[in-house]
């Protein structure tokens, strides 16, 4: 910890908001003693100031989180040797992208802005700094959490420090998940349902609104349940945030693959469409095609985002584009050094990934799927082969451009359904993927009764008013995103209960998922008749696979691993630390120089 230096990023003075740099250009050295946050307005400046931390820990938790997944892979002889340490985990103290000091940077700001905001400030009756206030927490929750994911154990501060002997001196106590969850948790739990700030008429800030620069605390603190394996809890907060925090754009599952309306979607084996192939109706004509989704922020597409400026002279920048090949602060072109390129278990993953469609057979339309891919990796890169060498060159897009999303509509939904699938409702998980969340799947052939009674009754997201702002209209599975045909409607929009429309069924691929366990894991599971804990782990590996897809190279891969390796660990479902040997096996490929099955080894070392 001797490289940490406390230091409170703040701007003095007031000024029109013109650009990303502008509101958050600030002097991240400066300690300011006498803030004089006691106005209605200075502390917008002292918020802004927190920002920047957050932006400047970007590129390491974007790093910390990808280089370590299945995701992706290095190029020996090119890729940075710091990201190779990283994904071989061998990473030491030396490591460049491994810094407490970022993340203690952005929590000493939120201590101290916490410890000096004055909340009792009025408009009318309203306490007008509260959702700046609440939003702070949350971002220091959420810090928090990237410390534990990152560390395991940490020394957990809550108050403001102005030197750095009072952590050496070790006077703070060392906490992990569970314990920094227990603490910060009851606190938020009294500002479930707030909204995040809303600062007037403050211009657009390259291309994204301020309020898409904070994270919901309901989504925080959902996320926080979900990694100590509270699912209960977990579910209630994701469903307040989409009931009655959310936008209706905000929350809706829209913005499908742009290679799902053409007959070119191809896996990297380029296999052909078949002949006859239907061509799926978009749910959301209008909506936000996959592949144009990740160069600025939509307010269909994103919930909260890092963004940065177009240059250096305007403040900090980001190199991520770089490893992926793109040259953005340059010529804006496609570089030959690619440093962070597709693994081969991902490649792999796609290519055994089904595609559901249609093909007319006479006067008949037939349901059918194929191992074609999926349509979001089809929208999200780039291939082009030297014809004189032969050598092939995929560069991933997600990143030519330094805006990197921290929380987007349809990975909530997969976070949901992975909560409700560990609470015992894998049927409601399995609706999620499928068709989404509206009345009439109720009555969908894979639904139980229980099932029924947690969207109704238990959790509310099919009961009252959510019966109008759930429905068919905005509904859509998220492996349609990629998959294509695969939810239950016929060409005219009405809503199947059998399987003349998909091949897309609850069994088949819970079938297809416990026959990878048993090959994968030598698992003891009775095909013919699984049992309910067979079934929730069948469907938590859809879950993971589906993330794979839908949120693949946004930085959060080792997170998710590591997240359901824990439940996995928890539940014990085939015999003792079978979650930390599904983790090892996952990322056997990277040839890790560390026991990934004990779990001391999933940390990196803290400094």
């Amino acid at each position: 910890m001797k490289k940490i230096i406390i230091a409170l990023v703040a701007v003095l003075g007031m000024g029109t908001l013109y650009s990303c740099s502008d509101m958050l250009d600030t002097d991240s050295d400066r300690l300011v003693i006498d803030p004089g946050m006691g106005e209605k307005t200075d502390s917008m400046y002292y918020a802004m100031g927190i920002l920047k931390a957050l932006q400047d820990v970007t590129d390491q938790y974007y790093l910390q989180g990808e280089m370590r997944g299945d995701l992706v892979d290095v190029v020996p002889g090119v890729t940075d040797k710091n990201l190779q340490a990283l994904a071989n985990f061998s990473a030491s103290t030396d490591c460049k992208y491994d810094s407490a000091y970022l993340y203690y940077r952005i929590i000493n700001n939120c201590n101290y802005y916490i410890a000096h905001r004055d909340t009792n400030l009025f408009t009318g009756a309203e306490k007008v700094v509260m959702p700046e206030y609440v939003a702070i927490k949350a971002i220091r929750a959420w810090t928090y959490m990237q410390l534990a994911r990152n560390y395991g154990s940490v020394p957990f501060v809550l108050e403001p420090l102005t030197k750095i002997s009072q952590i050496e001196e070790g006077t703070f106590e060392n906490k992990n998940m569970e314990q920094i969850a227990a603490v910060l948790l009851p606190d938020l739990e009294q500002y479930t349902g707030y909204h995040v700030p809303i600062w007037g008429t403050a211009d657009k800030i390259s291309g994204m609104t301020p309020t898409k620069l904070f994270m919901p605390v309901d989504l925080v603190m959902a996320d926080l349940y979900l990694e100590t394996n509270q699912y209960d809890k977990a579910i209630r907060h994701y469903v307040t945030y989409l009931a009655e925090v959310a936008s209706d754009t905000e929350w809706q599952v829209v913005s499908y693959a742009s290679s799902m309306f053409y007959d070119r979607v191809l896996d990297f084996d380029m296999t052909q469409i078949p002949n006859g192939f239907i061509v799926p109706a978009p749910l959301d004509a209008g909506g936000t095609s996959f592949s144009n989704m990740f160069g600025s922020v939509k307010d269909n597409g994103c919930i909260t985002a890092v963004n940065f400026p177009a240059n250096s002279e305007s403040g900090s920048t980001s190199q991520l584009p770089r490893f992926f090949g793109y040259d953005y602060y340059g010529q804006n072109r496609k570089l030959d050094d690619v440093q962070i390129v597709m693994s081969a278990p991902y490649k792999e993953l796609i290519d055994t990934t089904c595609y559901y469609f249609q093909v007319q057979n006479g006067s008949k339309v037939e349901p059918q799927m194929r191992s074609l891919g999926d349509a979001r990796t089809r929208s999200l890169c780039s291939r082009e082969k030297d014809e004189d060498t032969g050598r092939e060159q995929i560069w991933i897009s997600k990143l030519q451009s330094p805006m990197l999303y921290l929380y987007r509509p349809p990975v909530v939904w997969l976070k949901l359904a992975e909560a409700f699938n560990r609470a015992g409702y894998p049927d409601v998980a399995f609706a999620i993927l499928k068709d989404g969340i509206f009345e009439e799947m109720l009555s969908a052939p894979y639904m139980t009764p229980e099932g029924v009674d947690a969207l109704g009754n238990v959790y509310g997201l099919l009961k009252g008013k959510n019966l109008d702002r759930f429905n068919k209209k905005n509904a859509a599975g998220v492996h349609a995103r990629g998959g294509s045909l695969v939810k239950s409607f016929d060409r005219q929009g009405n809503f199947v209960k059998d399987s003349s429309t998909t091949l897309y069924q609850m069994d088949t691929v819970v079938a297809m998922k416990l026959d990878y366990l048993v090959k994968e894991h030598q698992v003891n599971i009775n095909r013919l008749a699984p049992s309910k804990q067979d079934t929730i782990n069948a469907i938590e590996d859809l879950i993971v696979d589906e993330m794979a897809m839908e949120a693949a190279f946004e930085g959060t891969r080792y997170y998710d691993l590591m997240r359901v390796a824990n439940h996995k660990n928890a539940d014990n479902p085939y015999g003792a630390n079978f979650g930390s040997l599904w983790l090892k096996k996952k990322l056997a490929y990277k040839n890790p120089v560390v026991d990934l099955s004990v779990k001391e080894n999933w940390f990196l070392p803290f400094k």
